[in-house]
């Protein structure tokens, strides 16, 4: 007697059933391969904006890291003596590191007495602080002079 032999076929899935799965599992790993190489050189493809002020504080949350609003008006200054001061150490009044010391210079508030008269709302408004921390200073600065 002869063997029967069936028609069966390969005891494997059928080819056009593997094709879309392999298809779709090397999709996802491309998509995820961009992913991972996106988040790892993120720091590098975006860069991280600096503000002309320098960097802000360390003690700022972050929702008020943004550089603080440009002046419309500049402060008062007192009225300028025949012959220069040299600049104070600002940084010798409580409250006043060498960030603010510089924005200070920036507004044209070089020494205690001219901290001492300026305006103090004007100030406050552009170094991005409270009017009543600019008073302290200006206390503070008014001792000093």
């Amino acid at each position: 007697m002869e063997a029967l032999e069936l028609p069966l076929g390969p005891l494997t899935p059928a080819a056009s059933t593997i094709d879309p799965v392999k298809k779709l599992i090397r999709l996802l790993l491309f998509v995820g391969g961009i992913a991972i190489a996106v988040w790892y050189f993120k720091n590098e493809l975006v860069p991280t904006p600096q503000s002309a002020r320098g960097p802000a504080p360390h003690f700022r949350t972050p929702d008020h890291n943004g550089p603080p609003p440009v002046a419309t008006t500049p402060p008062s200054q007192p009225t300028t003596p025949s012959e220069p001061s040299a600049p104070d150490d600002l940084t010798a009044v409580k409250g006043i590191g060498p960030v603010y010391a510089g924005r200070l210079t920036d507004l044209g508030i070089t020494t205690f007495a001219a901290l001492a008269a300026a305006d103090a709302a004007a100030i406050a408004d552009g170094l991005d602080v409270s009017p009543e921390q600019v008073s302290d200073w200006m206390v503070q600065a008014s001792r000093l002079a």
